[in-house]
């Protein structure tokens, strides 16, 4: 679906990421409507939405838009967040404890900052 509107699209993004039902991409404002009427009808069974008010959560990210059109990105965190993983004195195998700590600092590493 993403090759087939993408590749046909009159004006197609400056750039599309996606990771399994999440996607995100740049387009010019001139042309959002454009692409967003081109691109739901390509499959009945999927529906793009659009996200405004200059910024969109992308898995842990935020990227918002700036007044002079430059990008920031940031950590994203839902509303519902509660920063809690686990407790370290439960009775969850020690190797487990330490992946949530690794995958942690995967995230620090691997998001972008300005």
């Amino acid at each position: 679906m993403e090759q087939v509107a993408l590749l046909s699209a009159l004006n197609p993004p400056k750039w599309w990421s996606r990771y399994v039902n999440s996607s995100q991409s740049c387009v010019k404002t001139k042309h959002v409507d454009e692409f967003y009427s081109h691109i739901n009808p390509t499959n009945p069974h999927i529906k793009v939405t659009i996200e405004s008010e200059g910024c969109i959560a992308f898995l842990d990210t935020k990227t918002t838009r700036k007044e002079d059109c430059s990008i920031a990105v940031s950590v994203y965190r839902k509303a519902t967040n509660t920063d809690r993983y686990f407790d370290f004195n439960s009775h969850y195998h020690p190797q487990h404890k330490h992946l949530v700590v690794g995958t942690l600092m995967d995230r620090a590493k691997n998001i972008l900052s300005p």
